[in-house]
């Protein structure tokens, strides 16, 4: 498998994760947390977390180092949960913080060479 399409299955990965955890937002502020779990949004939500499973999985059938995976993994996702978090629930960063996502994106391309 060539890098460039484990990293697209890597970001489909982050893409699943940012969504579950914004269903589980969307979940919890139903009211209580009995509320929460009978809600569909958390159902979703565990729906997307098996798939993103089984994305990694795979790609550790292809000898994906942890360490490599789990920090471009987590850079995906920190930027998509902002972008969710802004377009679901309109929250905001600071400027010092969008530095943060520029210098993570930047390690993305250092660890995937």
């Amino acid at each position: 498998m060539s890098k460039i399409v484990a990293v697209i299955i890597l970001f489909i990965a982050a893409v699943l994760i940012a969504f579950a955890d914004a269903f589980i937002k969307k979940a919890a502020v139903s009211g209580t947390f009995i509320a929460s779990l009978k809600s569909p949004w958390l159902y979703w939500s565990v729906l997307f977390y098996l798939a993103q499973i089984l994305l990694v999985v795979y790609l550790f059938l292809y000898q994906w180092k942890l360490g490599i995976l789990a920090n471009v993994f987590v850079v995906f996702y920190s930027i998509l949960t902002v972008v969710l978090g802004y377009l679901m629930f309109a929250e905001k960063l600071a400027p010092i913080q969008v530095i943060g996502i520029i210098l993570g994106i930047s390690g993305v391309f250092l660890m995937t060479r």
